[in-house]
């Protein structure tokens, strides 16, 4: 009998401390954020040529002109900077033959040298009121800037050069408005 009544005992004591424990429960609650988004932003530059792309029977002395519009297409402000690259189409002659004398850009209704070198620009330039890569110029998303090229055929130009033509590029490159960001490693 003792040994049931210890039974009926701690089995009453279980089921009261279960109870017990049961009854002195503590609120609790749950809750989160909804998620987060974020997107990053992009970078890039278009370029438009809106002026003669082609001249023809460019003679010794002759200065000519070309322009075009950079426009940032990305969604964030860039600054830009550029360089000029050509070649004859016969490989023999060499570019001394055709000078890059100018190289601006038009800001608030004015153009801007960014470049200039009579005997021929051949530094890459940027887009800063000293051409230097100082006090960049920021191009605003959506923004365009006019920028104009100038070149001369050599007055020493020799005959080899008579009926010979010349591809001349401008590259543009653009990083993020910041210090901290890093030109292109090419362009």
């Amino acid at each position: 009998m003792k040994r049931r009544l210890t039974k009926v005992l701690s089995t009453a004591l279980s089921l009261g401390l279960i109870l017990v424990g049961g009854v002195t429960a503590y609120f609790t609650h749950q809750a989160s954020t909804q998620q987060i988004v974020v997107s990053t932003g992009s970078l890039a530059i278009a370029v438009d040529e809106t002026s003669p792309v082609q001249f023809d029977n460019l003679l010794p002395s002759e200065e000519r002109e070309v322009t075009w519009t950079v426009t940032n297409t990305g969604s964030t402000s860039v600054w830009v900077k550029g360089r000029t690259e050509g070649i004859w189409e016969d490989e023999t002659l060499t570019e001394a033959g055709l000078l890059v004398t100018e190289v601006s850009a038009q800001v608030d209704g004015s153009w801007l040298s960014l470049a200039s070198d009579p005997a021929g620009v051949s530094e890459e330039f940027f887009v800063s009121a000293t051409g230097q890569e100082v006090d960049l110029m920021n191009l605003a998303d959506g923004e365009s800037m006019p920028m104009k090229l100038k070149f001369v055929m050599d007055s020493q130009m020799v005959d080899e050069y008579q009926n010979q033509s010349y591809g001349l590029s401008v590259h543009l490159a653009a990083k993020q408005a910041s210090t901290d960001a890093s030109w292109p490693s090419s362009y």
